[in-house]
């Protein structure tokens, strides 16, 4: 249905929380408060199929069965390109860091922990079939200052046993936040007539 990413990174931006992660470019020149990259390139890079006849572009949250919320969609891989992404990957036994991120997660990941309290930045080596088994344990969490102040607890990730690249890690649980749940939109998969 659609796709986002970060038009770009930024490592060890200026002003940021936390070194030795990789920043989306919107979020790294918000932190900044400047203009990061070149004004011509985009901070965010979105495609959505124009060929799909099942979109529904109402806007009242009403969307009919049998179609899909454009809206819905549009507002979830925006989350994507703002920075719900990551880095982390998993080829064959171990746990890794995309070629594309040089040894470096993306700030987002910097927040993952498991059930333990373990963060996965600061507690497990990059390569090892210890972050494989953290990766596919089904049991990551968000720990983000925010999300503790906002909802009491940590967000739970779909981290799934069979590692799902493009959804493991960057989406919330399924399970815990199903459709019709006010925290559904990152969720990794969407049904027919939810918004």
């Amino acid at each position: 249905l659609g796709s986002a990413s970060p038009g770009g990174y930024r490592l060890n931006t200026e002003g940021a929380q936390r070194r030795g992660v990789w920043y989306p470019i919107a979020l790294a020149e918000k932190i900044r408060g400047e203009e990061l990259n070149d004004p011509a390139s985009p901070d965010i890079v979105a495609f959505f199929n124009s060929n799909f006849s099942s979109w529904y572009f109402g806007t009242d949250g009403l969307t009919p069965a049998g179609n899909f919320d454009f809206v819905t969609i549009v507002l979830h891989e925006i989350g994507h390109g703002l920075g719900l992404t990551h880095a982390y990957t998993v080829e064959g036994n171990v746990g890794t860091i995309s070629d594309f991120f040089g040894s470096f997660p993306v700030v987002f990941e910097s927040f993952a922990e498991n059930g333990g309290a373990q963060n996965l930045l600061t507690s497990f080596t990059v390569p090892s079939t210890a972050l494989k088994t953290q990766l596919t344990g089904n049991g990551l969490f968000f720990n983000g200052p925010n999300v503790l102040v906002n909802n009491g607890s940590r967000a739970k990730l779909y981290a799934p046993s069979t590692y799902s690249s493009g959804s493991s890690i960057a989406h919330l649980d399924e399970t815990v936040y199903p459709a019709g749940n006010i925290n559904s939109l990152m969720t990794p998969q969407i049904g027919f007539a939810e918004a």
